[in-house]
């Protein structure tokens, strides 16, 4: 799941739109756009939105099943080295 739609479904369920968590975040709205699409963001930024929708970082931030299949794949390696 892309970052941009966790935070959306996420807000949508507690009844925020996307701008609306920029406002209330302090964010301008070009900023949160760019949150949203990991164009930037600080670990501390996304705690802050988390903390506002109530939920994990880990829920926000998904990773998707190729990552993940690439860290297992390095994983392995470093375990059989």
């Amino acid at each position: 799941m892309e970052l941009k739609n966790s935070i959306k479904e996420l807000a949508r369920e507690k009844g925020y739109s996307m701008i609306n968590l920029a406002d209330i975040l302090g964010f301008s709205r070009q900023t949160f756009y760019k949150i949203s699409y990991r164009e930037a963001g600080s670990l501390s930024t996304l705690l802050r939105v988390a903390y506002l929708l109530d939920c994990d970082v880990t829920d926000i931030l998904d990773l998707t099943d190729e990552q993940k299949k690439e860290i297992d794949d390095r994983a392995k390696k470093f375990n059989e080295a």
